[in-house]
């Protein structure tokens, strides 16, 4: 590995492609922890995205019209508005309203650092597409497959 390393900084002193991630150990660990937080954070933020929109689609079916008019609601804000946007007002606006604890250097930390919130803002942001991903396939579903599910379900429970 050491030759593709030295191949890169002869690139850089021989015609000035500069990509130091490529050749200084520094950087390519700055890389490579963004790669693994890229990863993390994409993971837990689907894990609760799908969550938020098997619940969201659930409520949607309810037969209260304020309940199914608050999941709207939270669709419309969230699916509209851009997700940088929504970063920003959580982290700065929500985030100034949520108490700080002491740190062990004396200080104070706030209570949800950055990942926490970009997890947060980037699921909400997910789940609002995911509830309407998954009430159209609820309601795809045809009227006659679901009677005949009912009814092998019958069938079934009255076979014991």
């Amino acid at each position: 590995m050491e030759t593709f390393y030295e191949w890169f900084l002869v690139l850089y002193e021989d015609t000035g492609i500069n990509l130091p991630f490529m050749y200084d150990d520094y950087d390519r660990g700055r890389i490579l922890n963004g790669l693994w937080a890229t990863i993390k954070l994409s993971a837990i933020c689907v894990l609760f995205s799908v969550i938020i929109g098997m619940v969201g689609a659930w409520l949607q079916g309810s037969p209260w019209k304020v309940t199914r008019r608050v999941v709207n609601v939270y669709i419309q804000l969230f699916r509209n508005t851009p997700p940088l946007v929504q970063l920003y007002f959580f982290y700065f606006a929500v985030g100034i309203l949520i108490p700080r604890v002491e740190n062990d250097w004396g200080g104070t930390s706030p209570l949800i650092d950055s990942f926490g919130w970009a997890v947060i803002s980037l699921s909400f942001f997910a789940g609002a597409f995911n509830v309407e991903i998954f009430r159209s396939g609820i309601e795809a579903v045809p009227k006659s497959t679901i009677e005949a599910a009912k009814a092998s379900r019958v069938f079934a429970v009255t076979d014991l």
